[in-house]
């Protein structure tokens, strides 16, 4: 069932940008997830699904290099990893093998202190804190509304 939840977000943390949602493309994977049809998922309920995600900068941490508030920013089905195991070091974050695994958009147990709540909350939500090295810059001249899907299917086919 489909009911309004308040989603609470992390503070902005040193390597964090704040994105305001402004898209947020839909999945058949999403549709699989919030009706459980990949495994029970009620335990991590309520659940905000949306991996295809574009906003604006709203806000960045004091070590943030690569994005500026008002830049156009986009996040796809991963927004952290271990960043230490040969495949994180490889560039292949999204096969992470190391501590803790990948860290899906939505869906993912983890700590109270990175996600309120404990899991993590995706992209059908008015805004979203991701470290900079797991968002990606728009570029300007590109439709925003129509960028969405490339979140999802450009890293999937490329996988």
């Amino acid at each position: 069932k489909m009911v309004y939840n308040k989603i609470n977000r992390r503070a902005v943390g040193p390597a964090d940008v704040h994105i305001e949602v402004t898209y947020s493309g839909i999945c058949h994977s999403d549709i699989h997830t919030a009706k459980g049809e990949w495994g029970d998922v009620s335990k991590k309920y309520p659940l905000c699904v949306g991996h295809e995600i574009l906003g604006t900068v709203k806000a960045i941490g004091k070590d943030v290099t690569k994005f500026k508030v008002g830049d156009v920013a986009g996040v796809g089905c991963f927004t952290d990893s271990c960043r230490s195991c040969e495949e994180c070091k490889e560039g292949d974050e999204n096969l992470c093998t190391g501590a803790g695994g990948m860290h899906g958009t939505y869906g993912s147990e983890r700590p109270e202190e990175q996600h309120p709540g404990g899991v993590t909350q995706g992209g059908y939500s008015g805004d979203i804190v991701v470290d900079q090295n797991y968002v990606i810059k728009v570029p300007e001249n590109m439709h925003v509304a129509a960028a969405a899907p490339l979140l999802c299917a450009g890293i999937t086919c490329y996988s």
